[in-house]
């Protein structure tokens, strides 16, 4: 009748065990049905988000990058290349934004999602009213424009993708941290139903299993070591984890400040483009001009020139006039003495004479002074021929370094061009570096959860060799 009535209790030890261990199983297991939700989430919402996210906006700076090369193009082989980069840039960043809403599922981000479709199609427009001028050839009004109409919508698509790439982070975080917490509870209910069992197994060996006290000692033990071990691995992997985590985090930092920065540098690269385009115009203006006041001057060499040989024909017929009056005098003189000779018949024809005398006087001295003047206006006009020579000879100095600085300004505008190139390939490779930063994070962070519930297990499964070694060295066991 005492055996019956131990059977009993044993029997009730049993199912009030196998019920506990039934009502914590059942816990446990939605706890880990709401792990799987949540993992879930984070696998196919929030990690396929961030990494759309990141190839969007690198997509984005290609698009905007070949925008700048096909304002600041001189030919039309450089913009059709631009455009043709544009167009790859565009179609794989839709590529992108149709695999961004495969992972949308929440309210909140199916409405970030529709505010960038939205400011995308506004993007595109701005850049759409600045093509056709900048397929005129006129890079400094192009560039003007483009920085004026699509460099704000740019910057709102920007702000945009920024918003979603927290809003997805933060969403993963809130689901790691619902993991967590649900793993944590499943944990604890595991501890709580194995230890229960083990102390209902204590119970229970009291009446049935007092023979192998000696191999549960051995095998204690040897679960003590081992908890040990996973406990020093469990923290060796922790620091560690922190570590990859915090220089993840570190490095994320840096490519962001190093992202911005380069993003400066491309406007500044722009900017001298821009610049170096408009002093190109302008030494070509001013080499124009050069030749232009060059040949007017020539043309003034030649005019004086003329000038002098016209001054040489005046002088000759001066000579003449200067010779014809000397005649003219003569003549007169043999005039009057005629006249003398013929008495008063001849009085009328010597008055005659004197006047015709008088004249050719006169028109000896007038050809006297109008020589002086000529005289005068050839060596001034010797003295003009031979200043406009010498600033002629400055003028071709000058368009010849108006030339050699238009050399110059092409090499520099060739070197922005260049540098602008390696800038666009810099913000790929950085675009890049960010993409498998972010991913590195995220693993650290990963791995510094789950060092972190390995190192709450081993503590749990310390807790428990604690008690087995406590129930294996009772007394009169």
């Amino acid at each position: 009748m005492r055996h019956f009535t131990i059977g009993k209790k044993v029997m009730g030890l049993v199912v009030v065990l196998l019920g506990l261990q039934l009502v914590i199983g059942a816990l446990t297991a939605h706890q880990l049905r709401s792990i799987n939700t949540w993992l879930v989430a984070i696998s196919q919402e929030a990690v396929p988000g961030l990494a759309a996210i990141g190839d969007v906006s690198a997509h984005l700076q290609e698009f905007r990058s070949a925008t700048w090369e096909h304002t600041t193009a001189t030919d039309i082989a450089h913009r059709v290349a631009a455009e043709r980069h544009m167009e790859r840039a565009r179609h794989e960043l839709d590529a992108d934004l149709s695999r961004y809403e495969k992972s949308v599922r929440l309210p909140e981000d199916q409405s970030n999602y529709q505010l960038l479709r939205r400011q995308l199609a506004s993007f595109y427009s701005a850049w759409d009213s600045v093509l056709p001028m900048s397929r005129t050839g006129e890079p400094g009004e192009a560039a003007k424009l483009n920085h004026a109409r699509v460099e704000p919508e740019f910057a709102a698509t920007e702000a945009t993708l920024a918003q979603m790439r927290k809003w997805n982070a933060a969403f993963g975080n809130r689901s790691a941290a619902q993991a967590e917490a649900a793993a944590v509870f499943a944990i604890f209910s595991s501890g709580a139903a194995l230890a229960i069992t083990i102390t209902f197994g204590c119970f229970l060996s009291l009446f049935i299993v007092r023979k192998v006290n000696a191999d549960l000692r051995a095998v204690v033990e040897s679960l003590a070591g081992q908890a040990e071990e996973i406990a020093g691995s469990a923290g060796q992997v922790a620091s560690i984890s922190q570590a990859v985590a915090l220089g993840a985090s570190d490095q994320a930092a840096s490519v962001e400040q190093t992202s911005a920065a380069n993003n400066e540098i491309t406007a500044m690269a722009s900017q001298n483009a821009e610049k170096s385009s408009i002093a190109t115009t302008l030494v070509n203006e001013s080499q124009a001009r050069f030749i232009e006041t060059s040949a007017a001057l020539k043309k003034m060499l030649a005019a004086m020139e003329d000038i002098s040989a016209a001054n040489g024909r005046v002088n000759k017929i001066i000579g003449l006039i200067d010779e014809i009056a000397f005649q003219t005098n003569i003549l007169s003189l043999n005039a009057a003495v005629e006249a003398a000779r013929a008495g008063d018949a001849g009085m009328g024809f010597a008055v005659v004479a004197e006047e015709v005398r008088s004249l050719a006087q006169r028109c000896a001295q007038a050809a006297k002074d109008t020589e002086a003047l000529i005289a005068e206006s050839m060596a001034k006009s010797v003295e003009g021929k031979r200043r406009v020579a010498d600033v002629s000879a400055a003028i071709s100095g000058a368009a010849e370094e108006a030339r050699k600085v238009k050399e110059l300004v092409a090499d520099v505008k060739a070197a922005s061009l260049e540098q602008s190139r390696g800038i666009q390939e810099i913000s790929k490779a950085l675009g890049q570096i960010e993409r498998v930063t972010q991913a590195s994070a995220a693993s650290a962070e990963e791995c510094a959860a789950s060092a972190q519930d390995m190192s709450q297990r081993s503590a749990q499964l310390g807790m428990v060799v604690n008690t087995l070694r406590a129930m294996v060295e009772t007394p009169g066991l």
